[in-house]
């Protein structure tokens, strides 16, 4: 309304000459108007937020779990060539690629019949010999 009264106030004044007797009834009412439009109604009251109920409760200690389902590949930190000292045909691997091995343990298990043969014929040359 007061932006209403503004422009009619504006467009009075611009449509007539400076002498004219309604330029002069505009200058007059120009400032009752802008007055009276400012007193219609009162500003929207401003509302309060709702209220919000809440619960209270006691404080106690508790385990928290993380859960967490990803999909990727999972890469050792350290890997480590294993070598043996004599030559053979492994026969069996008693664990699996990334099982835990205690110091000791048998990695891989070879054939020893050339060995045992080769072995008993080094004991007869040592007998020769002695």
């Amino acid at each position: 309304m007061r932006s209403f009264l503004r422009r009619l106030t504006q467009n009075l004044m611009a449509r007539t000459d400076t002498s004219s007797p309604l330029r002069s009834l505009a200058r007059c009412l120009a400032p009752v108007l802008l007055v009276s439009a400012g007193c219609g109604r009162p500003p929207a009251a401003v509302e309060a937020p709702p209220r919000i109920s809440v619960q209270a409760v006691a404080v106690r200690a508790d385990q928290v779990t993380h859960e967490l389902m990803a999909v990727g590949t999972i890469v050792p930190v350290d890997r480590s060539r294993v070598a043996a000292a004599a030559e053979g045909k492994v026969i069996q691997f008693p664990h699996r690629i990334g099982d835990y091995v205690q110091e000791g343990e048998l990695l891989a298990e070879l054939r020893t019949v050339t060995l045992a043969i080769e072995l008993e014929g080094a004991k007869a040359l040592l007998r020769l010999r002695a």
